[in-house]
């Protein structure tokens, strides 16, 4: 349903408060959408800078578009135990949400000049928010980067599963990424990841 205005119009209430309104673009929050919309009302959320829609059939808002980008902490962990990056080190990780729930990330994990320790165990990650549970029908997700281990470069894969908030790497050899492989982590070696997927 649409009203179409002409020059010399007079607007009462009826088209303000029921079509008009629906045709708008409604600024709010995430947390102040209307409270009784109607199907396919459109609110654009400043605090998430995305277009969401409602959807009657759902009875929930839909995500239409987005783009917001921010800066995380790349954490690194160990299975067994976690890694030290020591002095100079740095775990650092940019992102991009867009298209509704799909999530760009890129970031450099960076062991220090002293200090460090290589941990135990396999390696992970972590994502800046969790993966979807369903994601490639239970398949994981994958991405790609290089890493300088005992001082030496590889080309190497990460992924993430349904459900995670942490990925992990893999070799070209299919080994995965642990506290000595592909080699014994050392001062000023790294992990830099790029990586999309689909968020919860």
């Amino acid at each position: 349903m649409y009203t179409l205005l002409v020059t010399g119009d007079v607007p009462g209430a009826a088209t303000y408060f029921n079509p008009l309104l629906q045709q708008s673009i409604i600024p709010c929050t995430s947390g102040t959408r209307p409270s009784s919309p109607n199907d396919g009302m459109m609110a654009w959320e400043t605090d998430t800078e995305r277009y969401t829609s409602y959807n009657a059939t759902l009875g929930a808002w839909v995500t239409l578009a987005q783009m917001l980008t921010g800066t995380y902490t790349a954490t690194l962990t160990a299975s067994t135990t976690n890694p030290t990056l020591g002095t100079g080190g740095a775990a650092e990780g940019r992102y991009a949400l867009f298209a509704g729930k799909w999530c760009a990330i890129r970031g450099t994990v960076k062991f220090g000049t002293s200090g460090t320790s290589a941990g135990s165990g396999q390696y992970f990650i972590a994502l800046p928010f969790t993966s979807n549970s369903s994601i490639s029908n239970g398949v994981s997700t994958c991405g790609s980067g290089i890493v300088r281990s005992a001082g030496s470069l590889s080309v190497v894969g990460y992924y993430c599963t349904p459900s995670a908030t942490s990925m992990a790497g893999v070799t070209v050899g299919g080994s995965n990424i642990t506290s000595g492989t592909p080699g014994a982590w050392t001062t000023n070696d790294y992990l830099s990841f790029s990586m999309v997927f689909e968020t919860a």
